[in-house]
């Protein structure tokens, strides 16, 4: 390969001629921090996705037994299926004021 500034021989991985100094290709620097800021941000969207899930599961979970508890006239399971829907009815309210907080 040869310089295309100064036309002596150089290798085809440099960056720079080291005869006249003509920049070959574009140099791409590393940025260590935006490369830690990206995985703490997938991060942090596995766990948002994992807690905006994790309340819709329990409604249709409990919804389906309380249905069955119902059916069956268990009242302890009625009482726990309701409850669980409380529970994720109270962790839907969290995140909503805490994305609000975070968001507004």
């Amino acid at each position: 390969m040869t310089c295309p500034h100064c036309h002596k021989k150089i290798t085809s991985n440099e960056v720079f001629c080291h005869h006249c100094g003509h920049q070959l290709r574009e140099v791409v620097e590393y940025n260590e921090s935006e490369e830690k800021g990206m995985s703490q941000s997938r991060l942090l969207g596995i766990l948002g996705l994992i807690f905006f899930v994790v309340p819709f599961v329990t409604f249709v979970i409990s919804g389906i037994g309380l249905k069955k508890a119902k059916e069956t006239h268990d009242d302890k399971a009625q009482d726990l299926n309701s409850w669980a829907i409380a529970m994720a009815f109270v962790a839907c309210a969290i995140y909503a004021i805490v994305l609000l907080a975070i968001f507004h």
